[in-house]
């Protein structure tokens, strides 16, 4: 079985594996391939990962950002091949995963090999993994497939005599999900975890004993796997706390992408609302919902569920944890879309995560778990001789052909009959093509429904054997998952040329100027992160956790208000020049039209200013704005910062200011020589945040917001040597608490080992 299953995903994967072209995904140029970029050059270069991240922004933490992954165990690819390289070879190594560790759990809970190995099938392709892989969201897909190791092992733990080791190695694992860089899908395997055992309580035992026993189970694996994770953790809520996320917390903005309580109808036509994967979408404005998002597990698992309720060797609970697990998760899915979601809301953790409807990710598996178990009661009802429960699959058959001639006669009945599931948000010049697609979706459900019920006839009349027949309803869901999304594994190796054809072009251009600088990038296709790539600071950048100060300074900078939720941002000129001057953008680059500018009133990195005025900080950016601010006779600071007025003294407009110069650049270190024959303000135009130091002839010193949004310091007359640092104490504490939880981890095996208690002891 587990053969079979690796040979499906080396066909969904053939032409990364076997041609060795190179696997895209929309997101991941945009988004993770500067990132994966980024770490990869600094390992190369400086042996060490990076704290801070000055690509993109202005400037900001990358240890701290969950989606970096430095961690992640199973991200080792990054490390050793480039990151066009590792993607395609990482995302078919989590595939295989998925269909492997779905196995182990479902052949766990006693379905037989056959029921497990077409659950498998459906948890490797279905339309909510095919199409994040589609997007090209390298994070959620690592993190996808710990879901059935996280429940295997608190299964375990339930069954077993002690509960401990298969506790901790289930919370060990739900850390390694969590450093997979999905928090909100992390979040969503306790959930399931905490269900399951909820389903676990037993009648007939006390209910007292039984519910901390289970109780207990919960708290090691949240404790397991927070104390793993917490390397990165702590670092993550420090960013997430200074992020314009940490203002985003009201109802509306959590349950943005709701599932429209219309993408029922995916369950049984994935593509009703057209294909991702060709551009035939015939709606609009439905963020990460329609038609990207979709509920299709294949036909043959629906048929199946109608065999679930029979006798076998499955536990009852676990039959009813499957079927609550799907519904309640499809409730939620559709997030503001019922008012339950109101009440859930309140509870803890749901308010933390936008997008409701990635919680489909539960829907899939508890489908997937179903249809194992539905392929064992199938099994079991074709060895007697009740032919009732054929006769709904054989009425839906008849009901569609029916439908099949009524449409090809009026095809305008089509959009009349499907009227309830259209969405507000249909393209109305589009109507004709989603007339021809939800007639190309209703022919391929009769074909596979009749296929369907020949096979089930044939079994029921023993024409064919029961492992023929088995293993034939398996291979037809497979080329039934396999036709639907195909499409979802793609590569293109002319985009990575082009890249390559892009950063040639540039360095032409920007490579003899040694000096330190940023550029600002004019909206293009590859998405905002590209000079991350290219290996340029930018002012612009693609990422959902940024700092809010930089928001409200790029707001004040835009001709127009930001949106909220903002996570991406380009390069534009406005009537406000001086928010551009002051973050060092030098160059404008204009990929699409192959154009170079140069800014004349870009400052230097860093410089040496006289003067300062205090404000409040909502006349900051305004007084910014203003004619009068001349960023190199004056600092701008904050009332809320100082108890008193600045210690320094103001000086004359005639007094010389002296002069500074970078003489070290790297990531998380920078190196200064400032001198002056009076005191003086060193404005450096890099972003204020916590976690970094500075160090002027080697002793401390305060770094002060100045211009709201960048670094000052206070640099007394004379010839000195500076040093910015950042040294957060959140990684140092995320790394001693991942470092202790390890070593208790170690001393626990040991001393299991002294006591000869084995591992994972069952009764």
């Amino acid at each position: 079985a587990l053969s079979v299953m690796g040979l499906f995903c080396l066909y969904l994967f053939r032409d990364i594996v076997l041609s060795g072209h190179l696997l895209i995904g929309d997101d991941f140029v945009a988004f993770y391939l500067g990132m994966k970029r980024f770490l990869y050059n600094e390992m190369r270069l400086h042996h060490e990962i990076p704290y801070w991240n000055p690509y993109i922004f202005g400037g900001m933490p990358f240890w701290a950002h969950f989606e970096s992954t430095i961690f992640y165990p199973l991200g080792f690819l990054f490390y050793l091949l480039s990151p066009e390289e590792a993607y395609g070879f990482t995302m078919v190594l989590h595939f295989l995963l998925a269909g492997l560790f779905m196995y182990i759990l479902v052949r766990s809970l006693k379905v037989t090999p056959l029921g497990s190995f077409l659950a498998s099938a459906v948890f490797v392709c279905n339309g909510f993994i095919m199409a994040i892989l589609f997007l090209g969201h390298l994070s959620p897909v690592e993190s996808y497939v710990w879901l059935p190791l996280v429940l295997y092992f608190v299964n375990r733990a339930v069954h077993a005599d002690r509960i401990w080791a298969n506790a901790i190695i289930a919370g060990a694992v739900w850390g390694v999900q969590i450093l997979a860089g999905a928090p909100q899908d992390a979040f969503y395997t306790f959930l399931a975890s905490a269900l399951f055992l909820l389903c676990m309580l037993k009648g007939d035992q006390p209910m007292k004993a039984t519910a901390s026993r289970l109780l207990g189970i919960a708290v090691i694996v949240f404790v397991a796997g927070a104390g793993l994770s917490c390397i990165q953790i702590v670092p993550a809520l420090e960013l997430i706390k200074e992020s314009v996320r940490a203002s985003l917390d009201s109802y509306e903005w959590s349950t943005l992408a709701s599932y429209p309580l219309q993408g029922i109808i995916t369950v049984l036509m994935p593509h009703f609302f057209g294909n991702y994967a060709d551009g035939s979408m015939w709606v609009s404005n439905v963020p990460w919902s329609i038609p990207q998002q979709s509920l299709y597990t294949g036909l043959l698992p629906l048929v199946l569920l109608g065999f679930v309720s029979l006798q076998g060797n499955v536990e009852k609970r676990v039959r009813v944890f499957g079927g609550l697990l799907a519904v309640v998760s499809l409730i939620l899915a559709f997030g503001h879309n019922t008012p339950i979601y109101k009440i859930i809301y309140l509870l803890p953790g749901f308010d933390r995560f936008r997008a409701p409807s990635k919680i489909i990710v539960l829907w899939v598996f508890s489908m997937a778990l179903l249809a194992g178990i539905g392929m064992d009661g199938l099994l079991s009802y074709l060895k007697r001789g009740d032919h009732r429960r054929l006769y709904p699959i054989l009425f839906s058959v008849i009901l569609l052909a029916l439908l099949l001639v009524v449409f090809h006669d009026t095809p305008s009945a089509i959009l009349k009959v499907f009227s309830p599931f259209v969405l507000a948000d249909a393209i109305p010049e589009k109507m004709i093509d989603a007339a021809r697609i939800i007639s190309n979706e209703i022919h391929r459900l009769t074909l596979f429904s009749g296929l369907i019920l020949l096979l089930l006839l044939l079994l029921r009349k023993q024409i064919l054997p029961l492992s023929i027949g088995g293993a034939a309803l398996c291979a037809l869901l497979m080329v039934d998952l396999g036709h639907v999304h195909g499409q979802a594994v793609r590569h293109d190796d002319s985009l990575y040329a082009r890249i390559r054809g892009i950063k040639a072009r540039l360095d032409a251009g920007l490579g003899k100027d040694k000096s330190l600088f940023r550029v600002g990038s004019f909206k293009y296709s590859l998405g905002a992160n590209l000079e991350m790539v290219l290996g340029y600071q930018t002012v612009g950048g693609f990422t959902a956790l940024f700092p809010s100060r930089y928001y409200e300074y790029m707001t004040r900078y835009s001709e127009n208000k930001l949106p909220d939720g903002w996570v991406s941002l380009f390069y534009g000129v406005t009537q406000h020049p001086v928010f551009m001057d002051l973050l060092n953008v030098k160059y404008e680059i204009a990929h699409a039209e192959k154009l170079l500018g140069v800014r004349q009133t870009c400052l230097p990195r860093a410089f040496l200013v006289q003067n300062s005025l205090v404000l409040g900080k909502d006349q900051v950016l305004d007084f910014m704005a203003g004619k009068d601010f001349d960023p190199r006779k004056t600092i701008l600071f904050e009332k809320k910062d100082f108890t008193n007025k600045p210690s320094m003294s103001p000086h004359g407009p005639s007094i010389p200011s002296g002069s500074v110069e970078i003489t070290q650049y790297r990531s998380d270190h920078i190196a200064l020589t400032a001198e002056n024959p009076n005191g003086a303000y060193l404005f450096l135009s890099e972003i204020f945040y916590p976690g970094w130091k500075a160090f002027i002839d080697g002793q401390p010193t305060k770094i002060l917001r100045g211009n709201y949004l960048f670094r000052v310091i206070e640099v007394p007359a004379g010839t000195h040597r500076i040093v910015f640092l950042y040294d957060p104490l959140s990684i140092r504490l995320g790394i001693g608490v991942t470092l202790f939880f390890l070593s208790l981890l170690g001393a626990l095996l040991i001393y299991l080992y002294r006591k000869q208690i084995p591992l994972i002891k069952r009764r």
